[in-house]
């Protein structure tokens, strides 16, 4: 589930999904019934891909897809061209944006939400040429001039280490995000007792 700004204390959320062999999150429903939907068409399709060529039985077949799908009103649209095998999809996540916020996409698939004054007046300059520490110094640029969401675009843009790590927490404790501080410290810690 991406909650992108647990303030707006929606509902639901869109979601994603992300396997180790993703370099970024992929949309997976706009909300949790369509996600859970297009888990069984990404299953269907996975199976109809490799699992009927090794003689393995439909998963529409098993007993529990029919339960599940009464119990939680399910209706997955099996053969949907919008996701593959595995569930992937190449569509792009698609938030709902209130008046007076603002969504950029990013390159992790999830993007950053927020209110229009915490983003910069113009968008970001991502340069690739950058290494991490230019791109951290940028955001900590951003985040000193009162741009945190902007600060969050520029840092997604780089493999999670822990000096981006704490300038994400930074940037989230800006924006009043306790939830994502909070899993921005458990991944510190984590990094620390790994290292030891």
């Amino acid at each position: 589930m991406g909650v992108l700004a647990p303030e707006l204390d929606l509902d639901d959320h869109p979601c994603v999904s992300f396997a180790p062999v993703d370099d970024h999150a992929v949309w997976l429903g706009d909300n949790t019934k369509q996600a859970l939907e297009n888990l069984l068409v990404g299953s269907m399709a996975s199976w109809k891909a490799w699992g009927r060529t090794q003689g393995q039985p439909s998963p529409a077949d098993d007993p529990r897809w029919t339960e599940l799908c009464r119990a939680l009103g399910l209706h997955p649209g099996i053969g949907s061209p919008d996701i593959t095998a595995g569930a992937r999809s190449s569509r792009a996540i698609r938030p709902t944006v209130p008046l007076g916020w603002r969504y950029e996409s990013t390159d992790d698939g999830i993007g950053v939400l927020a209110e229009a004054a915490a983003f910069a007046p113009i968008a970001v300059e991502i340069v690739p040429s950058w290494d991490d520490d230019e791109h951290i110094a940028h955001a900590r640029d951003l985040l000193a001039a009162g741009y945190p969401a902007s600060a969050l675009c520029v840092l997604k843009a780089l493999y999670p280490d822990r000096a981006a790590v704490e300038t994400m927490r930074d940037a989230y404790q800006a924006l009043g995000r306790t939830l994502h501080v909070e899993r921005a410290e458990a991944w510190l810690r984590a990094q620390r007792g790994s290292s030891r």
